[in-house]
């Protein structure tokens, strides 16, 4: 048998604490605090009056809330006006991105567009008031008045500001999103259920979905009240109740009849591995040695596109897509719970709050490694807010361990924005896939999968595509329901698939937690020629050697293990000492889990690693430039990077410039887009893979092997044969 390459683990064996450099000098301000004061002091007179204009039933508990727009200088969160509010007795409830022209900017030239933050800022009329007077009177701290010079503009938040897209007719089925990070929350939901029954609408307050600050509830309302019920001071948003995606655009199946094809009598190949699907249903035993399928309802029957849907997705995570000429079924890699979380009572519930309350239920059951999520709302992400299903299922994915992948949706081929990707595939701490026309070397973006941008953080989404069939090459999968092979296409199929790569890559290797499985792939992706915001960091490889084994000139090393709050760890990289024959190149993969702030659009993520690559232990530069990655200059904001959960990146260096090179990884936190005590926080796992070669140089594995000994192989199981052709 020939010598095998394996890839390399314990890479957390070559790291290090090391002290935090302190920062450089003090910072320059676009205004002046007498200059902030007169523009402000005009503007907060105005709030008060608008505030005075306001029906007692329109503002719960005499909370009111305005908008605070940030000059575009003062995004870090470092500059968080905190200590100016708390003393007016003012919270900070949420925050949006804008776009802004200043009156004055630090850039030479004329002000232009620049992209900034809107903190939503709620209180009593009296809390505004004091703010005002205290600025009047000229009686604000120091500390205060470095703080009120960061404000661009004050000003009331309209009712016209909350409304997205309705529906068509006389009346409305909305999606409410409420801020609620109130003492009196249940004041406040109370104090809106009347007010939308005085409107003639009725709230659900039974099916409520909340995380973080905000409350997600669904309203129906006639269509001419919409605007009163924007009107209710603590709404942040409402928007016309997107419909269930599941396949859509529709797709006409065909099913080939193979009464010979059986599925197989073995147990699966990994039985300790857990996971879940969440779809319409299973509706036959025909798989029970391998699925248990749970049910939320005693109601028979359902949807018959629920049940074949589910089953397909299901079958292409047990025995992947069939390929030409197969007559046999693989032994399935693991067994599934199936959660059947769409049925006839969902189909008198559109809103879908319903399947989101199913599946959090399925989630909290038990610690599923991985997960797989072919459905979801059918509506284009919006950077200004958080669908529900984004927001409560990153904040279950955030205290677990499961890789969970996303379908993208199916409206590729529709005009910008509607061919953006759709939630929940928009989340952090989940893993978006598109789908790819073709298992060919020649593929390329199937034209319905939806495209990226993400938001920032989560900006490269899709995360990669795998082989979601096409018109011209379906994805055949087995159909046990049907009783034969299944011809369609979709990223619902391609979702499943590349869960299946992960899982077969956890079973065959020891892996410390499914998101390295999740770090491997990506790091494996080929990106072709592809525009990044169609394929995200490529097409996910399929052969499991392509990505546990290494040729001569290059090693692949696994580092794996927890960053401390506030603390600097040093990663060294590889590099043998042996005769390098042109250039070295390296390439990185970083993925963590997070948790979130739903009601801070572009302050997401509550864990950023601000992360230096050194050529030797003085030469610092950019290695995971997001900036390259951005259409404009105006979303690569400075620290933007270091809040994203997933960053890979590729750099090509002249063998003579490197010495000891090494990354280094500063853990910074920060809760509702502003600074906190680290010492109230947990380590944050991480996985980082670490690729250098130098081709022509035959020996950099082993001389890597030599001399960093604590470097092992993986461990590899043996169980899965490794016959998968590769689409790549």
């Amino acid at each position: 048998m020939p010598k095998r390459n394996i890839l390399l683990g314990f890479g957390e064996t070559l790291t290090r604490p090391i002290e935090r450099k302190k920062g450089g000098g003090g910072k320059s301000h676009p205004y002046t605090y007498l200059e902030a004061r007169k523009r402000l002091l005009q503007q907060q007179a105005k709030l008060l009056e608008r505030i005075n204009t306001v029906p007692d039933t329109a503002a719960p508990e005499g909370i009111y809330v305005a908008r605070f727009t940030l000059h575009p200088a003062y995004l870090a969160k470092s500059y968080h006006p905190g200590n100016l509010l708390r003393k007016s007795s003012l919270q900070d409830v949420g925050s949006k991105r804008v776009v802004i022209t200043p009156e004055k900017t630090q850039k030479k030239g004329q002000p232009t567009q620049e992209l900034t933050s809107c903190l939503y800022v709620a209180g009593k009329a009296a809390s505004f008031k004091d703010l005002y007077r205290r600025l009047e009177k000229n009686t604000l701290s120091a500390n205060e008045k470095k703080q009120i010079i960061q404000f661009e503009e004050i000003d009331f938040f309209e009712p016209e500001d909350k409304i997205r897209t309705l529906q068509d007719g006389e009346h409305q089925l909305l999606d409410v999103a409420l801020h609620t990070p109130f003492e009196d929350a249940i004041a406040i939901l109370d104090g809106f259920s009347k007010y939308v029954a005085q409107l003639n609408g009725h709230t659900d307050l039974k099916r409520r979905l909340s995380t973080g600050g905000i409350t997600f509830v669904p309203v129906e309302i006639p269509s001419a009240q919409t605007s009163q019920l924007a009107a209710f001071t603590t709404l942040r948003v409402l928007r016309g109740m997107p419909e269930l995606r599941i396949n859509e655009p529709s797709v006409t199946r065909q099913i080939t009849s193979n009464n010979s094809l059986q599925p197989p009598t073995e147990n699966a190949v990994n039985q300790s591995v857990s996971v879940a699907v969440f779809d319409g249903g299973l509706g036959t035993n025909a798989l029970e040695k391998w699925c248990k399928e749970e049910v939320f309802t005693s109601e028979i029957g359902t949807n018959p596109e629920f049940l074949h849907h589910g089953n397909e997705v299901t079958s292409t995570i047990l025995f992947g897509p069939m390929k030409t000429g197969q007559t046999t079924l693989p032994t399935p890699l693991c067994n599934i719970d199936h959660y059947r979380v769409l049925d006839p009572t969902i189909g008198n519930h559109p809103d879908l709050y319903d399947v989101l309350h199913r599946i959090k239920e399925g989630l909290a059951k038990k610690q599923y490694d991985f997960v797989n999520l072919s459905l979801g709302p059918r509506l284009p992400i919006d950077d200004e807010d958080i669908n529900p299903w984004t927001a409560v299922l990153d904040q279950v994915l955030s205290s677990s361990r499961s890789l969970m992948t996303v379908a993208v949706g199916n409206d590729g081929m529709l005009t910008e924005p509607l061919n953006r990707i759709q939630p929940p595939s928009d989340m952090v701490n989940g893993f978006a896939i598109g789908a790819s026309d073709s298992r060919g070397a020649n593929w390329a973006r199937a034209p319905y999968s939806s495209v990226g941008p993400g938001r920032s953080p989560g900006f490269i989404k899709p995360d990669a595509v795998c082989f979601g069939g096409s018109e011209n090459e379906g994805f055949t999968v087995y159909n046990p329901l049907a009783g034969g092979i299944s011809h369609t296409y979709g990223t619902s199929y391609a979702a499943p698939l590349a869960l299946r790569h992960a899982i077969e890559l956890f079973s065959e290797v020891e892996l410390a937690a499914p998101i390295t499985a999740k770090a491997l792939l990506i790091h494996c992706a080929n990106a072709s020629v592809h525009p990044r915001n169609e394929v995200g960091w490529g097409h996910l490889p399929s052969e499991l050697n392509s990505i546990i084994e290494c040729d001569d000139s290059e090693a692949t090393i696994i580092y794996q293990g927890e960053l401390v709050p506030g603390a600097v760890m040093r990663a060294t990289i590889p590099y043998p000492e042996v005769e390098i024959k042109g250039n070295v190149t390296i390439k990185a993969t970083l993925c963590y889990l997070c948790d979130a702030d739903p009601e801070h659009p572009i302050n997401y993520t509550r864990s950023g690693l601000d992360i230096t690559f050194r050529k030797d232990e003085d030469k610092a530069q950019p290695f995971f430039k997001l900036r390259d990655q951005y259409q404009s200059e105006q979303e690569a904001r400075g620290d933007a990077h270091k809040w994203e959960t997933t960053l890979h990146a590729s750099r090509t260096f002249q063998r003579q410039t490197l010495s000891e090179p090494c990354f280094d990884i500063d853990y910074q936190i920060r809760e509702q887009g502003r600074g906190v005590d680290y010492n109230d926080y947990p380590p944050l796992p991480y996985c980082l893979v670490v690729t250098v070669s130098a081709k022509n140089t035959p020996e950099v594995y082993n001389g890597i092997r030599q001399q960093y000994q604590t470097l092992q192989p993986v461990k590899l199981r043996n169980q899965i044969p490794i016959t998968i052709q590769d689409f790549n």
